[in-house]
């Protein structure tokens, strides 16, 4: 009956599914090597703020708005703020004072960070921060850290 039922209605059964469900799972990415806190900017690699800021696991971004986005821990909630609120937030967790995007002698600038336009959610992404083209970026709103603490609990 419930075969028949999902015939008329236009639902694959028996080597129909089986074959659309191969298709699904070829296309899902291994969130295995998913990509978090990819944040750094190529051509700002070598900035010893930003390296620092990494290496303790934080993250700093612009967004759209002229705001600065930033976190202390790949498993946190990042904040939007202001560039002085981040540089006390961001200055604590690395233990020296940083100075973003002032006028003068800044440590971080506009240039060195990736700028968010908007935050989304595509199920075949591998990554935290998804490129646009012409230097625009996407956070993707996986939480990665969801995922990896469910798989942990069921090994």
């Amino acid at each position: 009956m419930a075969k028949k039922f999902a015939e008329a209605v236009g639902k694959p059964t028996g080597e129909k599914r089986k074959k659309a469900n191969s298709i699904i799972l070829k296309k899902r990415p291994d969130y295995k090597k998913f990509e978090a806190n990819n944040w750094i900017k190529e051509s700002a690699r070598d900035n010893e703020m930003i390296q620092a800021i990494d290496r303790a696991g934080g993250a700093i971004w612009l967004t759209a708005k002229g705001d600065v986005a930033f976190r202390v821990a790949p498993d946190v909630d990042h904040t939007t703020d202001s560039a002085r609120k981040a540089e006390i937030v961001l200055g604590n967790l690395i233990g020296k004072s940083v100075k973003i995007l002032r006028r003068s002698e800044p440590d971080i600038t506009e240039a060195d960070l990736i700028l968010t336009v908007d935050e989304v959610f595509e199920p075949l992404a591998n990554s935290e921060f998804l490129q646009r083209g012409q230097g625009l970026v996407s956070q993707h709103l996986f939480a990665h850290r969801v995922y990896e603490a469910h798989r942990r609990a069921q090994k």
